[in-house]
């Protein structure tokens, strides 16, 4: 199963209604909407979470059902992690993106 942890070094900051992020993976600064820089808050450090998972927390906050809460996020993820803002692990150890 496929889970993902925030990558660390990850800083945000507001600009108007967007959010920029800086990913030292990949040395870039990214523009972001407000649902990306929340699911990456969902997400822990150490602790791998799935999908499933974030979408779950997600949901219990925006009056979204988890099922819905997973199709929104469904194409968030692959651009996140290309992004170095997220890493995938898979069932024993994480990797950068």
């Amino acid at each position: 199963m496929r889970a993902y942890l925030r990558a660390p070094g990850v800083r945000f900051a507001q600009l108007g209604s967007a959010w920029v992020a800086f990913s030292p993976l990949s040395g870039e600064t990214h523009l972001l909407n407000t649902e990306s820089v929340a699911l990456i808050e969902t997400l822990d450090l150490q602790e791998p979470r799935t999908p499933e998972a974030a979408a779950q927390m997600l949901a219990a906050d925006s009056g979204f059902s988890p099922e819905e809460m997973s199709e929104l996020l469904r194409d968030a993820w692959s651009t996140l992690l290309q992004a170095g803002l997220i890493r995938a692990c898979g069932s024993t150890a994480c990797q950068p993106a």
